[in-house]
């Protein structure tokens, strides 16, 4: 599979040959004239490609403030910098700024071999993604949070380092986890799951993880162990927030000191595993409340990916039910051959796309798989056919803890805040009227007005930045919390009293 190379030339003549001569070593590639374009592009969209041939020295926005960009917005974009001009950037400067490599123009032959050098690298990560774009993967639509998850697993895949998965119940941290295993270098060997909810006590946790010998006791069955079971493969332990301090300690025990001792042996045996753990839990504020060993956490988080809720991310729920629907039908094929197509009435389409999916989804698989039961041998799947889990009334959120179910962060709050951290200068700001109306205000509008990227305001309203709780990074959390949420909004302002202030 040929991997894709994003180009980026002013000058026309130059860029139809670097477009050429990639072409003729097997690359596909797309070529644009200015960086502007390139920046407006959307997460999604970058995510085509695997590396990129950039000219230093382009009109508006140079090639150094072009790859600060596309680095925040696609971490496994390889650049390479082409520039005449050897006395304004130096080849270290270059490789200071993000570039993997630095060629002075015109320079076909050290490009040509460059490119043939690094071809089987970037075929490989294409041909990764393009396994987790597969539907049959389970991670099914075209969001922006989808791409960069993509992304996220293919990177951590390839390194040996404990992954820790965080997210809402029901966002699929299993199938993360699952695929991570399968794309690491430890894929074909065992991948062992534990519900760490199971593993309610020491005694248990010490045959659990470690396993029993031969003998102990009567009635005792001899048992491996998950980390023995997991030796020179992954141990995907889940719920991980729900262990209780002393277990908490074996734990870390096992992974620092890469050895267990099983039950009614003395002698301990060496294991070579990687952990993934997941939780639908705050560790952090777990650890700052003393119920989660924080030298326990840092073992667990050498790397972590969070997985976005689907109410933030809308456009990936229809064509996950059409997915859904897809495998409900085939199952129900397999009992009645002759079963004709089904599809859903437009007014069901509606219902689904302005759900809360507060159970994510896994209860989006759910409510499919009763549409299509209650729609019996109709064709179309109507209104009445959904039925939707009762509401628990709060959002389990990584962002502050719970919040009333259904309340979102208000429109013009969310503009006002936007406005406030951009600092914008004292012009109109046209969007906000119609802003205050809509239940949903894209990034991209509200960028428009200042100029600023795209990149730039999802840094600052990504979900994940609440794990650090540095700073103006609490200033979303604090907002949800003091719209909807004033128990624990009290709670939070003795903490973060100087930006809490901002909001009264």
């Amino acid at each position: 599979m040929s991997a894709k190379l994003l180009v980026v030339e002013d000058d026309a003549s130059q860029r139809a040959a670097l477009g050429e001569l990639a072409r003729q070593i097997g690359y596909e590639c797309e070529e644009f004239s200015n960086a502007e374009d390139v920046a407006e592009l959307r997460i999604a969209r970058l995510a085509e490609f695997d590396a990129g041939i950039i000219d230093w020295d382009l009109p508006g926005i140079n090639g150094t403030a072009l790859a600060r960009q596309l680095h925040q917005r696609n971490e496994l974009l390889d650049l390479v910098m082409l520039t005449a001009h050897t006395s304004k950037i130096s080849r270290n400067a270059a490789l200071a700024e993000g570039f993997l490599h630095y060629i002075k123009k015109p320079g076909t032959e050290n490009l040509k071999k460059y490119l043939r050098e690094q071809q089987p690298k970037w075929s490989a990560q294409r041909i990764a993604l393009r396994k987790l774009q597969d539907p049959g993967t389970g991670i099914v639509g075209p969001s922006d949070a989808l791409a960069t998850l993509r992304q996220e697993i293919v990177r951590i895949a390839a390194e040996d380092r404990n992954v820790l998965l965080l997210g809402e119940t029901g966002t699929g941290k299993d199938l993360v986890a699952r695929k991570l295993c399968e794309l690491s270098p430890r894929g074909d060997r065992s991948l062992i799951i534990l519900n760490a909810a199971s593993v309610n006590n020491e005694a248990l946790a010490d045959s659990e993880f470690f396993g029993i010998g031969a003998r102990v006791a009567t009635g005792v069955a001899e048992s491996e162990g998950a980390f023995r079971a997991a030796d020179g493969g992954t141990l995907f332990l889940d719920e991980v927030g729900e262990l209780s301090l002393p277990v908490q300690a074996k734990l870390l025990r096992a992974l620092a000191n890469k050895v267990v001792k099983t039950v009614g042996r003395h002698d301990e045996e060496k294991v070579d595993v990687r952990v993934i753990t997941a939780t639908n839990r705050n560790l952090p504020e777990m650890v700052s409340n003393g119920a989660f060993r924080e030298d326990l956490y840092n073992r667990l988080a050498e790397a972590h990916i969070f997985l976005t809720p689907l109410r933030d991310r809308p456009e990936d729920i229809l064509p996950l039910a059409e997915h859904q629907l897809a495998l409900e039908l085939k199952k129900l094929r397999m009992r009645k051959p002759g079963l004709l197509r089904k599809q859903f009435s437009p007014e069901v389409r509606k219902r689904l796309k302005a759900n809360l999916w507060l159970g994510n989804v896994r209860v989006l698989q759910s409510v499919i798989g009763e549409a299509v039961s209650r729609s019996r041998d109709r064709t179309f799947i109507i209104e009445s056919d959904l039925q939707f889990p009762p509401a628990t009334g709060k959002v389990s959120s990584h962002a502050g803890g719970p919040v009333t179910a259904g309340i979102a962060a208000p429109p013009a709050a969310l503009v006002k805040e936007v406005r406030e951290f951009l600092d914008p200068l004292d012009a109109a700001f046209p969007i906000a009227a119609a802003a205050r109306g809509d239940a949903e205000v894209r990034l991209e509008d509200l960028a428009k007005p200042f100029g600023k990227s795209r990149a730039a305001i999802s840094y600052f309203f990504n979900p994940k930045r609440f794990y650090l709780m540095r700073g103006e990074q609490r200033i979303e959390i604090i907002k949800y919390l003091a719209q909807n949420d004033r128990a624990l909004w009290v709670n939070l302002r003795s903490n973060a009293s100087p930006v809490a202030d901002r909001f009264d």
